[in-house]
């Protein structure tokens, strides 16, 4: 498959997640399953966040910032990471701990499975197919399915078997959404719990924002933090745990106007975090939303994709379901790994290598 193809077949599976939310509500309320009153505003801002990934630009770079090429993409090494990564997952898995500094532990290691899978998209098919096996191992583990989701997508598309795997891969999603629930249920239950129950329970956020008082949120902060936020954050990251400047965080505002205004945890089983933090601004938030998708979307196609591989586009993809504070804290994770990783020399870039600096008789 071409770039272009690549990039197309990635907007196609973001807009697929967006339609579900968009549809899943719909329906349920149009039955008169469930009586959703936000269902019919939730359909509107969907379609039209559906059409946006849509009609996003495909971008071809002539440099890319990494080459993830490493010196041993040894399967030994990956299992090692394997087994650390259950360690950290069954401690910290993301389904019971998303705040404590252990969770914080657990985010770095997916970052770092991510971009070891990354590693192997010009492999050998053998080593792919292993690699693909312990993604699923690990999903199971930690009970999360977007960020390595990811792993999947990449790994699956860059194999001879596409079809099968991303078939094999899109049940075991549905499974694990299933599974989290703890509920016995037969296997076709379980598939259509994946797509129901992810589909209304996570576009629960969107109606718990629009209960929310105008005067509750302070529109201003909320915006700036949303759209400044890939410049935002990496100054949070550092500065916030050795200052203790007391920083608000993008996720906090509209967090803690749900907690004190309704008593809740904003989307507490996870889901449609994005649409929720324009949704609230109204009509004034399709611009808002156009502005950060587009946003977004570049800087994720410029910083990640290389020359055989669009990354950012599949990355993009973690978007459509975070808000902007957790996904730009895992790309500033995913980036920040591997720029270290090509001082070190595990990585190929000509443009970050150490050159030795001589002062008098010493060279640093």
């Amino acid at each position: 498959m071409s770039q272009s193809s690549l990039q197309m077949f990635a907007k196609i599976l973001s807009t697929l997640l967006v339609l579900m939310y968009a549809f899943v509500p719909y329906i349920l309320d149009s039955l008169k399953i469930y009586q959703i009153p936000w269902a019919v505003e939730n359909f509107y801002y969907s379609v039209v966040l559906a059409v946006i990934i849509m009609f996003l630009p495909h971008y071809s770079f002539k440099k890319h910032l990494f080459r993830f090429d490493v010196h041993s993409n040894s399967l030994t090494k990956t299992i090692v990471l394997f087994f650390v990564c259950c360690l950290v997952f069954s401690l910290w898995s993301w389904h019971d701990d998303r705040e404590s500094v252990g969770a914080s532990v657990a985010a770095f290691f997916r970052a770092l499975w991510i971009l070891n899978s990354f590693c192997f998209i010009k492999s050998t098919e053998k080593k792919r197919t292993w690699l693909i096996l312990l993604t699923a191992i690990l999903v199971f583990i930690d009970q999360s399915r977007t960020y390595f989701m990811i792993s999947f997508m990449v790994l699956a598309l860059a194999s001879n078997r596409k079809k099968l795997y991303l078939v094999i891969g899109m049940f075991g999603v549905l499974l694990v959404a299933a599974v989290r629930v703890g509920e016995s249920m037969s296997i076709i239950g379980m598939l259509t719990y994946g797509i129901v129950g992810e589909g209304y329970n996570g576009s629960k956020a969107v109606g718990q924002v629009l209960l929310l008082n105008r005067d509750s949120v302070d529109w201003l902060s909320h915006t700036a933090l949303t759209l400044l936020q890939p410049i935002y954050l990496p100054i949070e990251m550092v500065v916030g745990p050795f200052f203790d400047a007391g920083l608000p965080t993008q996720s906090s505002i509209l967090g803690n106007a749900v907690k004190v205004e309704l008593g809740e945890k904003l989307s507490p089983m996870g889901g449609w975090y994005i649409l929720a933090d324009f949704i609230w601004y109204g009509p004034i938030g399709i611009v808002l939303m156009f502005i950060y998708i587009n946003m977004t979307w570049y800087l994720s196609n410029f910083i990640l994709n290389t020359r055989y591989f669009p990354i950012g586009a599949f990355f993009f993809f973690l978007s459509i379901k975070a808000m902007p504070f957790v996904y730009y804290k895992m790309l500033t994770y995913v980036v920040g790994i591997a720029f270290v990783f090509t001082l070190l020399g595990f990585y190929k870039n000509k443009n970050f290598k150490f050159r030795p600096v001589k002062i008098g008789n010493l060279t640093f």
